[in-house]
């Protein structure tokens, strides 16, 4: 934990605490993950159970005036505009269906399951504005859930406070594990809504190729740069294998394949845009007879000269995929600091 937010925690104690959950709520970055602050927070800033019911109180009520203006919000004039990006209606969406058909129309039950789960809090909470579920429903799940889940790391981090050091001293760790996971996990779920847009099978497998791809190659060079960053001071600690030059001939041949791939599935990008387009003078009857590839008879353009055929893209893909989670392997054997 920064030495500036433990001093903001045991200064201020539980209002700092509250302000930020009241925060990340209106999804405004915070930069500290709620749970393990109420984690401390129970730890450092809570003396006594009187003191604990309290926090838990005033916690649970930060979180119910922050989640209750984001639900408002997003009723009035944020439902038309993210009606109007997604171009469908997200409270028509998988999870609202889900949450009604599996709770027999009972909108508060899902709502309070949903609100507990820290990844789907927020999305809950706008869902439920979209579907335009009645206040009383929405209190109904809310209010209770904000109670639970901000009332339960206070009471570990009370009781348990000579293992909560041990979380305190690995909060860089996981904090630098949290700031490459929320990007890579929005860049996926982004990959596949993109990819389920291509309108058929065979886009719609083409574009998660090409995206997945992609995603995979940019992480891999990622990876290797910090690999590399990092070797002075592994190999001063005395726990490198690999001399740096063996290390950086591994890391050249990963990184070579891993650009390879991004320019695959740059190519299959493009491919996919082209044949999105409409072929010039296409008709009802268009495309009607036999045509090359996957896209031929849908009236889109023929793909480009060159484009990479749909089995054998998939088959280099793969093998590119192998290859480079083989060569992160070998160099993690060698570098067991990774």
């Amino acid at each position: 934990m920064s030495p500036s937010v433990l001093a903001l925690l045991r200064h201020f104690g539980v209002p700092f605490v509250a302000l930020v959950v009241g925060a990340g709520e209106l999804g405004v970055p915070t930069g500290i993950p709620s749970e393990i602050l109420l984690l401390l927070a129970g730890s450092y800033a809570v003396h006594s159970v009187p003191g604990l019911v309290v926090a838990a109180l005033t916690v649970a009520l930060a979180d119910i005036i922050g989640t209750t203006s984001l639900h408002l919000a997003a009723r009035g004039h944020g439902s038309r505009l993210l009606t109007r990006i997604l171009h469908h209606d997200p409270g028509q969406s998988r999870f609202v269906t889900w949450g009604r058909r599996r709770f027999g129309g009972h909108d508060w039950i899902w709502i309070f399951v949903g609100r507990l789960l820290p990844i789907v809090r927020m999305p809950v909470t706008v869902s439920a504005a979209m579907a335009h579920v009645p206040l009383k429903q929405f209190f109904l799940g809310a209010v209770p859930a904000s109670i639970v889940w901000g009332s339960t790391p206070l009471i570990v981090g009370y009781f348990f406070q000579a293992d909560v050091g041990r979380i305190e001293a690995r909060y860089a760790q996981i904090s630098r594990l949290l700031i490459v996971a929320v990007p890579v996990l929005a860049l996926a779920a982004g990959v596949a809504w993109w990819a389920r847009r291509g309108g058929s099978r065979a886009a719609d497998w083409r574009r998660g190729r090409a995206g997945l791809g992609l995603l995979l190659g940019i992480l891999a060079v990622v990876y290797l740069v910090w690999v590399l960053r990092g070797y002075e001071r592994t190999a001063a600690q005395g726990v490198a294998i690999l001399s740096f030059p063996d290390l950086a001939r591994q890391g050249l041949l990963v990184g070579l394949l891993a650009v390879t791939l991004v320019v695959l599935s740059g190519r299959e990008m493009l491919a996919d845009r082209h044949s999105q387009r409409p072929a010039p003078g296409a008709g009802a009857g268009a495309g009607a007879g036999t045509g090359v590839g996957d896209d031929a008879g849908n009236g889109a353009e023929p793909l480009p000269r060159g484009a990479p055929s749909t089995r054998l893209a998939t088959a280099v893909w793969v093998a590119l995929v192998l290859l480079i989670g083989v060569g992160i392997a070998a160099m993690g054997a060698g570098y067991p600091r990774v």
